[in-house]
């Protein structure tokens, strides 16, 4: 027979656990005194024992119902904040409507009139900034596209954009300006935009 070390019990010969305290036979350094006085008390020395190598007076000393952790609900992602380089005059000629969102869109009356999406990190701040219709998971590039106008008639030209730029469901050649006009559909990257333009008395 052997003693158990913790709990003085005796122990079969060849018995690696303790049956009444659940010490360790073979390693009698870790000792477990102590440990019946934190059970009846606050439990905080039995922290990585299992509670059934105590007996069911001590168990009962555990509470039953533990409270759920209470978390803090994730914050969905905030919208981007539309923003453009100026505030300055817009066309009254043309309008964009971009078609995933139902969103209008102003056009600023410049020559060149850049379409993509806002950065941060870069600082790009096109003229016509998709940011608030999802452009980024939508495809669309920084500097996307830009609007000229030739003799009162717009043009766009896909600025080299990574996910292409398309009117009518036809792709555009990188670099190349194509005339648009009221009611066309250019599509860059998977954002879709429906042309409103009324052209003025020449």
């Amino acid at each position: 027979m052997i003693v158990c070390p913790s709990c003085r019990s005796e122990q079969m010969n060849g018995t690696l656990f303790c049956s009444e305290c659940g010490s360790d036979l073979q390693n009698p350094a870790s000792s477990t005194w102590g440990l019946e006085e934190d059970v009846r008390g606050s439990g905080t020395g039995a922290v990585g024992m299992h509670t059934s190598a105590f007996p069911d007076t001590y168990r009962s000393s555990y509470p039953d119902n533990v409270p759920e952790p209470l978390y803090s609900p994730i914050p969905s992602k905030p919208r981007a904040v539309s923003r453009s380089r100026t505030t300055g005059p817009i066309r009254a000629d043309l309008k964009l409507v971009v078609l995933n969102t139902g969103r209008r869109v102003d056009c600023p009356d410049r020559a060149n009139i850049i379409i993509g999406r806002s950065d941060a990190i870069t600082g790009e701040m096109p003229d016509v900034d998709l940011s608030p219709d999802d452009a980024l998971e939508l495809g669309v590039s920084r500097r996307h596209a830009c609007i000229t106008f030739k003799e009162g008639m717009p043009y766009i030209t896909d600025l080299g954009s990574t996910n292409r730029t398309f009117i009518n469901r036809q792709v555009m050649m990188r670099g190349q300006p194509y005339p648009i006009k009221d009611g066309d559909e250019v599509r860059l990257g998977n954002a879709i935009l429906k042309v409103i333009y009324r052209a003025g008395p020449s």
